[in-house]
């Protein structure tokens, strides 16, 4: 088969072998996945089996769009038109409201839009290729350029855009990133938040008393609460209506509520209290037609069987060394007794250099004495920093960022919540998931512990320390295997030794 890579590339090995291996799937039909390591070429590669396997247009969905250039300058090295498309948040030109609101005032109020009015009428040039050109164009000329987008999909071998923005027909998707349609879809809002949500509600004309006194209930309830949580005994359907009448309200005199990032949190599977804050979790309903491919550099055993693959496509790599700690766990009815163990292996791994600490919000708020800086209190991660650095696992800085350190520590296997997995498990079962305890609880578990390490792995030049603070971690050594070479350690002395050694290499 030939294989036509641009003359300006020579094939790295394993290559070649790969992209015919996808072309010949992509002619059947198949679900593919592409398993390789950061940095080896998976879009490149997946790029040309598409265009040799005439699989075009494709849908390509990624987790952020920040990763769509690179994408995009690949694909037209090889003669394919791109363009990158972007949510309303992106491409709205309605600042007046709240910006997570932007797609209900659209849903209302589309006809009232004067930018969509002028888009019917105007001609669009060919030439842009992705939503922040569209933006400037479209700003100058005063149309709409989320819609505007449209346009330009239409002509365009490969579309470029985030998991949730609507989809559109194509021959093929990808999916980069795939071990992430797994990870529920989280919606926060601060509890204290709520008070603004009342006093709105009250403004409206169309609120019922009821509502309000039903509102004023809930948060009362949740304000002494913790764990999982059944809106549904306060807020009715009655309610939810008054809620979108005062939010349609609101837009349309373009005045900012928080309505709307509470209906969002209404509208998860879950609703659960942690820490002052409503949390919500959607799980992911994800379709993957034929043919698909895949990428993912960290795709776990177990995902292969829950994603009903056909072609596996593996490029070998070097696992890394990490330690797993024998004596510590996070576990629920543990963990009381092993803070005191954590924060004196804190102590120790400081000695040897800058830590990145991932932890859960629960643990990291009984250990937060120990960072020299804490998530919470910063808003970009710092360029120059020493001592240890405490992050949340599935936090903002848990996935998207590349970390320089010595050391990065797991503080315990990053499960959610037990009532939130069992919730999480009824879900997937409703779906009809075989495998729907596994996906609730142990894939999530393994896909966040290799995300945040890999925030300090993703250079290949990168050679931390790796600890995976937790005794469970050695029920997953097959998982975990590909990525990571386990040694286990028994106490902290041990654990100072192997590190020493480790760094005298």
């Amino acid at each position: 088969m030939n294989i036509p890579w641009p003359l300006s590339l020579k094939p790295r090995p394993g290559q070649l072998n790969a992209t015919k291996i996808i072309t010949e799937a992509l002619e059947n039909d198949y679900k593919i996945v592409l398993d390789a390591p950061t940095g080896w070429g998976k879009t490149l590669v997946t790029l040309i089996a598409l265009k040799n396997a005439k699989a075009l247009p494709t849908l390509w969905l990624v987790r952020s769009l920040s990763v769509g250039e690179r994408i995009a300058e690949d694909a037209e090295k090889i003669g394919l038109r791109t363009f990158i498309a972007a949510g309303r948040n992106k491409t709205c030109f309605f600042r007046e409201i709240e910006k997570g609101d932007v797609q209900y005032y659209c849903r209302f109020f589309r006809y009232l839009c004067p930018y969509l009015k002028a888009l019917m009428e105007h001609y669009l040039p060919q030439t842009i290729k992705s939503y922040k050109d569209l933006v400037k164009y479209c700003k100058e000329k005063k149309l709409c350029p989320y819609y505007a987008q449209d346009s330009f999909i239409e002509k365009s071998d490969i579309t470029i855009q985030n998991y949730f923005r609507r989809r559109f027909y194509a021959e093929t998707l990808v999916i980069d990133e795939a071990h992430n349609l797994l990870m529920p879809r989280e919606n926060k809002l601060s509890i204290d938040k709520l008070n603004d949500v009342i006093v709105a509600v009250e403004r409206s004309p169309y609120s019922s008393k009821k509502s309000i006194s039903s509102l004023i209930s809930f948060k009362r309830f949740i304000e002494n609460s913790e764990g999982i949580i059944d809106s549904r005994a306060f807020l009715d359907e009655s309610v939810i209506v008054d809620l979108e009448s005062a939010l349609r309200f609101f837009l349309e005199r373009k005045v900012k509520t928080r309505i709307g990032y509470f209906l969002r949190v209404l509208e998860s599977d879950i609703l659960y209290v942690e820490k002052g804050t409503i949390i919500g979790l959607k799980v992911t309903r994800f379709n993957i037609p034929r043919p698909s491919v895949l990428l993912s550099g960290t795709f776990i055993p177990e995902l292969r069987r829950v994603l009903d693959i056909d072609t596996y496509v593996k490029i070998e790599r070097k696992p890394l060394q990490a330690f797993v700690l024998t004596w510590l766990t996070s576990r629920y009815n543990e963990f009381e007794d092993n803070i005191a163990d954590y924060k004196k292996l804190l102590n120790l791994l400081k000695r040897y250099g800058r830590v990145v600490a991932f932890g859960t919000q629960r643990v990291l708020s009984n250990l937060r004495s120990r960072a020299d800086i804490y998530e919470e209190n910063i808003d970009a991660l710092p360029s120059e920093w020493s001592g240890i650095l405490m992050l949340k696992t599935r936090g903002r800085f848990s996935e998207g960022v590349d970390i320089n350190a010595e050391i990065v520590a797991i503080l315990g296997a990053p499960y959610m919540t037990p009532d939130v997995v069992n919730r999480l498990s009824e879900a997937y079962r409703r779906l009809g998931f075989r495998d729907y305890k596994m996906l609730a609880s142990d894939i999530p578990m393994l896909i966040t512990t290799l995300q945040c390490v890999g925030r300090v792995t993703r250079n290949p030049d990168s050679k931390p320390v790796i600890i995976l603070a937790d005794y469970r971690y050695q029920y997953f050594e097959k998982s975990l295997s590909p990525f990571l070479e386990v040694t286990y350690v028994k106490d902290l002395y041990d654990l100072k030794k192997k590190i020493e050694k480790f760094f005298m290499k």
